[in-house]
């Protein structure tokens, strides 16, 4: 038999420089094409670590909101009661010194009500408002403040409304009632806010020396106006006591004893 050269068929065994090269190409390719799944797949890896953590992050802050909300759902309130001064506190001014009217609309006889007890409601008014707290910032913030702007605007858009009524000869009988009958438990209340207003600025009157006067010579003593609100405190609650059997008097007048004029709504 013939045997083959086997130098030759050595020569054959050995690819081709071609085929060298295009397997090379597809190694690369093989290896490129590992690479980019790899990096394809930490990549997702790493977006949804992402994703889990802006979630995450998200619940978070969510959760921290309500937390708060529910911690503190009378922050917004506070700030407002607190500022309740510096919104309105102007209107109120002018409001109360134009209330000073009613004692000369009682004198000409348009107002049918006693002088005394209106005078005094309004001097208490005058007092609290001017000297206690428009001299004082810092009770300007305080919730009594608030408390008793809201009881004086409830007292009078009741009795203001029925005075403008009655004038004009209309008498609504729950409208009679609600205002011979409201101030007799708002009026305690509001006497007892403007006591506590004065308790609360007597340290800052003591500390400032607001309305403090040292007399000169020959004069030995001095005006300490702690000291007379002190004393004015305890006329405010006994003038409580005399306006209250007042309001009594003019309820009982008006409604006790059935002697309501006509109503026309």
């Amino acid at each position: 038999m013939d045997q083959g050269n086997p130098r030759q068929e050595y020569r054959e065994s050995i690819p081709a420089e071609e085929d060298l090269l295009v397997l090379k190409a597809e190694n690369l390719n093989m290896r490129i094409e590992n690479l980019i799944s790899c990096e394809l797949i930490a990549l997702q890896f790493k977006f949804s670590g992402a994703e889990e953590e802006a979630v995450a992050s998200d619940e978070q802050m969510s959760t921290g909101k309500f937390i708060s909300c529910l911690s503190f759902p009378h922050k917004s309130l506070q700030e407002s009661l607190a500022d309740t001064f510096h919104s309105i506190g102007f209107v109120m001014r002018l409001c109360q010194l134009l209330s000073v009217l009613e004692i000369l609309h009682i004198l000409i006889g348009i107002d049918k009500s006693r002088l005394l007890p209106r005078f005094l409601q309004i001097t208490e008014r005058i007092i609290v408002l001017f000297v206690v707290i428009n001299s004082q910032e810092e009770v300007q913030g305080k919730y009594v403040v608030c408390v008793l702007f809201f009881l004086w605007n409830l007292l009078d858009v009741v009795r203001y409304t029925y005075n403008m009524l009655a004038r004009m000869g209309i008498y609504y009988l729950p409208l009679t009632w609600l205002n011979f009958s409201l101030c007799i438990p708002l009026y305690p209340l509001s006497v007892v806010a403007k006591g506590f207003a004065i308790c609360v600025s007597l340290p800052y009157f003591e500390s400032f020396g607001t309305y403090s006067i040292k007399l000169p010579f020959p004069f030995t003593f001095s005006i300490y106006f702690p000291y007379i609100l002190k004393m004015y405190l305890l006329a405010l609650f006994a003038g409580m006591c005399f306006i209250i059997q007042n309001l009594f008097s003019e309820r009982t007048a008006h409604l006790g004893t059935g002697n309501t004029k006509n109503k026309r709504i």
